[in-house]
């Protein structure tokens, strides 16, 4: 029998597993870490054919209590993170980022994407959203800045330990987010 979601403090995207000095958590162990604050939960539900988890998400439980969700592909590119601040002990929708790929046959890293969309959204509802479009060279980028976008779509409470579910979904993208439309695309 495999486990729906793996944990350790430390996941490599490459490999798909953490470095042996660190290792797995069982499930107690796990729940201490996640009082502490530095807990990765791993998606472990899709597996490749030697049994190493093919993540859809991976979320990254920090000491500050902020929490950060990356997305992946099958091939495990990102493809979306999410940052969620820890304000009073609510997590707020901060920052979104998306990425774009030459691609969607193979893994990428997001350092070889060729447009990253962020956006940035403050609790009282200012923000930005920036697109870096790597395809043209020199790159170009594009900044908008907003003042109205606070919405209580964007807290959520702090989960419990395993109740993963709620911060699994990737959401909206960037400009969702940052309510705007994506600017359009030079070719």
């Amino acid at each position: 029998m495999t486990q729906d979601v793996l944990y350790t403090t430390f996941w490599s995207q490459k490999t798909r597993v953490p470095p042996p000095e660190v290792g797995w958590l069982d499930q107690e162990q796990a729940r201490a870490q996640f009082g502490k604050g530095d807990l990765q939960v791993v998606d472990a539900v899709h597996r490749d054919a030697d049994g190493l988890a093919r993540p859809r998400w991976i979320i990254g439980l920090g000491t500050s209590g902020r929490v950060r969700v990356r997305f992946f592909d099958e091939h495990t590119t990102l493809w979306r993170l999410v940052d969620w601040d820890n304000v009073e002990g609510r997590l707020w929708r901060w920052i979104t980022y998306d990425y774009t790929y030459a691609s969607t046959d193979q893994q990428w890293s997001e350092k070889d994407s060729v447009l990253t969309e962020k956006a940035s959204v403050q609790s009282d509802g200012t923000g930005y959203v920036v697109s870096v479009d790597k395809s043209t060279s020199p790159g170009r980028r594009h900044k908008t800045e907003f003042t109205d976008r606070a919405s209580d779509a964007y807290w959520l409470d702090y989960p419990q330990f395993g109740e993963w579910a709620v911060l699994a979904q990737p959401g909206p993208s960037a400009y969702e987010v940052a309510g705007r439309e994506a600017p359009a695309r030079v070719s």
